[in-house]
């Protein structure tokens, strides 16, 4: 654990399980009261501001560690997508176009019960088609653009280049590293979200954008869902990464982009 965290949020690391979420952007202190007899009995958890100071401090000790390595990092970087879990709270952080979906179980009776499920994006995408994301570039003197072929044709998703020069063509706008497009607007701050945990959260899928290219966060939720009924975190893990790779080579070709995930069941299984 990184020694800027070391003494703040040590004691997170401690055995609470939960079963599974819903967004809890108007908890208040009241609230947190009010739950300080069951969710608190235990444990005495860091507050809010306290965990989204630490993990942006982390975010930001990260970057300028990576700043300071012998290898050239002006046009190399890497989003990131973090969850932490804090009793019957998830905070979620997150640069570039990685994602997080939560998959909760429906209440439709007339779906089979592999289909009966609601999915929902927890982490934000950080691109150039985001207003606030498009704005701080500008604002730091960053141009937007696209790749361009030979006769001027667009290519791609608009990017992120110097005002004079065809570089860096980043087309996310947060990321480690990336020092040359830090230096025009994108940045490796975090967003930061507090979730608040329910009964019908049962998954969470995090993965990198070659995940996300050519599948829906409900076709995810389609794929994977019925390993959580099986109990078989794996194998949701490998169907969802071979769903993944099939869309690649349908669609592209010869191209495919990363693709990483993360599955996590929420809830015990009976």
């Amino acid at each position: 654990m990184p020694k800027i965290l070391e003494g703040e949020l040590k004691s997170l690391l401690l055995p609470d399980p939960v079963s599974g979420a819903e967004s809890d952007s108007s908890y208040g202190e009241e609230d947190e009261k009010k739950e300080a007899d069951t969710e608190f009995l235990e444990y005495e958890y860091p507050k809010k501001p306290m965990l989204v100071k630490g993990i942006r401090q982390t975010f930001a000790k990260i970057d300028e560690e990576l700043n300071i390595m012998p290898e050239d990092i002006r046009y190399s970087g890497s989003t990131c997508t973090s969850v932490l879990m804090v009793g019957k709270r998830l905070y979620v952080a997150n640069l570039g176009d990685s994602r997080i979906i939560l998959l909760k179980q429906g209440h439709n009776k007339d779906l089979p019960i592999e289909e009966d499920i609601e999915v929902k994006q927890i982490s934000k995408d950080h691109n150039l088609k985001d207003d606030e994301e498009r704005a701080r570039v500008i604002k730091e003197g960053g141009r937007i653009d696209f790749y361009r072929d030979k006769f001027g044709n667009q290519l791609g998703p608009p990017r992120v280049w110097l005002q004079t020069e065809h570089s860096p063509g980043l087309a996310m706008t947060r990321s480690f590293g990336d020092a040359l497009a830090h230096s025009i607007g994108c940045t490796s701050t975090p967003d930061v979200t507090e979730i608040k945990l329910h009964s019908r959260d049962k998954m969470l899928i995090l993965a990198s954008d070659g995940i996300w290219e050519f599948l829906s966060n409900l076709d995810v939720g389609l794929i994977v869902y019925p390993f959580y009924l099986a109990n078989d975190p794996e194998g949701a893990a490998e169907h969802l990464m071979r769903a993944a790779h099939d869309q690649w080579s349908a669609q592209e070709s010869g191209s495919i982009d990363d693709i990483t995930c993360v599955i996590i069941f929420l809830s015990d299984q009976k």
